[in-house]
């Protein structure tokens, strides 16, 4: 795993921040993606009463090369004990030109855990993976922002920082997702009514957009609102809006 050099800043070019503001609107999101979260650094986590943590430092800071086989082996070890996350090099860099350029949503992942974090009008997120080695679960993040608003919001599943799970309650073992559809016929632009039964085992409500593929007409919907119409060759595409309320099931239809 290689990791970010403080000249090359994470190989991130200030002058695309720059470029971006200058056509930006007022309200719009400004947003960054890094593999590591900038604002957890080895150097604060691992600690420093640890005399295997000194030894690592010490080798580290005289190379600044984490791949030479000794510091390699030994920050296996150390990630393996008390996390790894990011090294540091680079990583005021980064939180310093996202000041500047005023961004307000920084992403991330490698940890596969859930934390929201609010620091100095950025909000960083990471989130769980959809890998089955997750904590606390196997899960993802939906953001959504009003026009208009500084603030995002609906990216909190549960508590402080949970995300959406994936399986019930978290429960990946059972493998029972959270939230599914089925239609009652093939969904393959041969019908003229179809249904489709949406479930949703989530704590909250949920809105989605589900795609009918019909025979060409014209349809009534029934629990659906819709938003999109079209035909495209032998098949329509009718793209319904559907509010499911927590712990509940519902009956989508489209009928010529």
């Amino acid at each position: 795993m290689g990791w970010p050099n403080s000249r090359q800043t994470n190989g991130l070019d200030p002058t695309r921040f720059r470029k971006n503001g200058q056509t930006a609107s007022g309200n719009q999101v400004r947003g960054l993606f890094s593999h590591h979260n900038p604002i957890w650094r080895d150097k604060d986590i691992w600690p420093s009463s640890d005399p295997e943590v000194s030894e690592y430092w010490n080798e580290y800071d005289a190379q600044h090369n984490p791949q030479n086989l000794s510091t390699l082996i030994k920050g296996e070890k150390l990630g393996i004990q008390y996390d790894q996350q990011w090294h540091g090099e680079g990583a005021y860099e980064l939180i310093d030109i996202m000041k500047q350029n005023k961004v307000n949503i920084a992403l991330h992942g490698h940890t596969h855990i859930d934390n929201i974090t609010e620091q100095d009008g950025i909000l960083y997120s990471t989130t769980a993976s959809i890998e089955l080695s997750a904590t606390p679960w196997v899960g993802y993040r939906v953001f959504q922002k009003e026009l208009g608003s500084e603030d995002f919001n609906s990216y909190i599943y549960e508590g402080t920082d949970s995300s959406m799970p994936v399986y019930q309650e978290g429960n990946t073992a059972a493998g029972v997702v959270s939230f599914e559809n089925k239609f009652s016929l093939p969904n393959d632009g041969t019908q003229v009514t179809q249904t489709a039964t949406v479930t949703n085992r989530l704590n909250k409500e949920v809105t989605i957009h589900l795609p009918f593929y019909m025979k060409p007409g014209s349809y009534t919907a029934t629990n659906g609102q819709i938003i999109e119409n079209n035909v495209y060759g032998t098949k329509q595409l009718i793209e319904m809006e559907v509010t499911v309320p927590a712990n509940s099931s519902k009956d989508v239809s489209l009928t010529r």
